[in-house]
């Protein structure tokens, strides 16, 4: 096959693969607005969470004034400016339905996996793209998110705006690249607490001259990134905001106890992999008590659920093998090496490093829906390692490959049809999730 027939292959794989991801992604929404009406009634973490940005969402819609801060985060302190307000209250207003909301996490996510893809295929070539959407654009942890309003879902876009600003500032400062940097780097604060991350990694890659930036780019970026920040200005001036500080915990705390840093550190590996935790295991309606549901089989799905959660835990060792080759093949990187390349494992690197620092001075235990944001990285080294590997000579790789490739339809399948954001459930399920 020659060179001109193989890219247009891969470049007709990476179209096919967008296009079922988008599709799947449109029928979780379709399902989550069927289930939407029992929100209020499973009163679940999840489900609390959603109730607090609905309400936010209200009312900046019915008043139209922001707030100083938007909500409270974990480990207590509270989301400064604006921005999450508009994000949350700007589509309740064109459309007075609570679902408004979530087709901005939806809009989010596809934008996400356009600019992630065009600059992948740029930097890495259209197979690298194709095989990278495999495990990111179709990722189960990906596609739980994308459906329904919670904040941490929202931070797939800025990490991928990330990304591409960072990969078009390797070689020279570029105005646009360095607004869009500036811009995101004040945005994210007023979105999720994981925007630290986002910092410590740009942070990184300064000190290590892995991007040259724009300054007037950045500063005029951070000015517009600013402008939600001024009812939080003006409410600490009042003395009637709330501080964005943390008020529990420590700062520092995963240097103190290992754990929460053990926890941020296994949670690079999980994203890269097909396990996303106890949401999806947990709360799967078909593991409940067969009493209660309305399923004849079951005791035969609870099995499935069983074996495909196994399998998914098993698939981190997967990410840790690929995470392992992709690093430790960035020690030799030589003259045959292409730049391309060497510049992505580096900013990958960086962003591994970004997330144990983080972990490490968070006041609280990181969960996986706090390294979300890290999720676009995470994929590119197991992406990487398939890409290595391709073709697949051997029989044993093929194997893993495809399952691991191939495990994510009934992945999906189950959260699609198995979990309370997703499933219209009958009541006496709904009181068993209360409880």
């Amino acid at each position: 096959m020659t060179h001109a027939a193989q890219r247009s292959k891969s470049t007709a794989l990476v179209v096919a693969v967008f296009v079922l991801g988008a599709f799947v992604q449109v029928f979780l929404w379709v399902r989550a607005s069927d289930a939407f009406p029992q929100i209020p009634q499973l009163r679940t973490g999840l489900a609390a969470d959603q109730i607090g940005l609905l309400k936010m969402g209200w009312e900046f819609a019915n008043t139209r004034r922001c707030r100083p801060t938007s909500k409270t985060m974990s480990g207590g302190g509270s989301i400064p400016g604006c921005f999450l307000q508009l994000l949350v209250g700007g589509p309740l207003i064109l459309w007075h339905d609570g679902r408004a909301p979530s087709l901005v996490v939806e809009g989010a996510h596809f934008a996400a996996g356009l600019i992630l893809a065009g600059t992948l295929a740029r930097a890495m070539g259209a197979q690298f793209a194709a095989i990278y959407l495999l495990i990111f654009w179709l990722s189960p942890q990906r596609l739980f998110h994308s459906a329904f309003i919670w904040d941490p879902a929202l931070m797939v876009f800025p990490a991928a705006v990330h990304l591409w600003a960072c990969w078009k500032s390797r070689d020279q400062a570029g105005p646009a690249a360095s607004f869009a940097l500036g811009l995101l780097l004040l945005w994210a604060p007023q979105t999720h607490a994981s925007f630290m991350i986002l910092w410590v990694l740009t942070a990184i890659l300064v000190v290590r001259r892995l991007i040259k930036i724009d300054w007037r780019g950045l500063l005029g970026g951070a000015i517009v990134g600013f402008a939600t920040l001024i009812p939080t200005v003006e409410g600490y001036l009042e003395g009637s905001a709330a501080s964005s500080l943390p008020r529990e915990g420590l700062i520092g705390r995963g240097l103190i106890l290992t754990f929460p840093l053990a926890r941020g550190f296994l949670n690079w590996f999980r994203m890269g992999s097909l396990d996303f935790g106890r949401m999806g295991r947990k709360d799967s309606v078909f593991c409940l008590s067969p009493s209660l549901s309305e399923s004849p089989g079951s005791q035969v799905l609870c099995a499935i659920v069983h074996v495909c959660s196994a399998l998914s835990v098993l698939s981190v060792v997967l990410a840790v093998a690929a995470s392992w080759w992709y690093f430790r093949s960035g020690s030799d990187d030589s003259e045959t090496a292409q730049p391309d390349s060497v510049w992505l494992r580096r900013y990958v690197l960086s962003c591994f490093f970004a997330v144990c620092i983080s972990s490490a001075l968070s006041p609280v235990t990181i969960q996986t829906w706090h390294v979300l944001v890290a999720l676009p990285a995470a994929c590119i080294p197991v992406a990487a390692w398939i890409d290595n590997l391709w073709p697949l000579s051997k029989a044993w790789v093929r194997w893993v490959v495809i399952l691991f490739v191939v495990m994510r339809i009934p992945d999906i399948l189950l959260l699609a049809y198995g979990h309370p954001l997703y499933r219209v459930l009958p009541a006496a399920i709904v009181e068993v999730i209360r409880e």
